[in-house]
């Protein structure tokens, strides 16, 4: 996955849909503040501000009998 930027990064952690969005808006602002600037610290971030992370999906495919 490529991100343009962290703000880019965040608006999809910050405002999207599934667990890791619902836990972060469950947080109070001064929490997600602190969360914002520790993964913000952590991504590996090119000299261009862009940010590579590789994604991985599971996926179960079943029929019916």
């Amino acid at each position: 996955m490529q991100f343009r930027d962290f703000s880019d990064y965040w608006s999809g952690l910050a405002n999207g849909h599934g667990n890791a969005p619902s836990y972060v808006r469950s947080l109070a602002s001064h929490q997600q503040e602190i969360l914002r600037q520790r993964i913000r610290e952590a991504l590996p971030t090119a000299a261009d501000g862009t940010i590579a992370l590789t994604a991985r999906a599971w996926v179960v495919r079943g029929t019916r009998p």
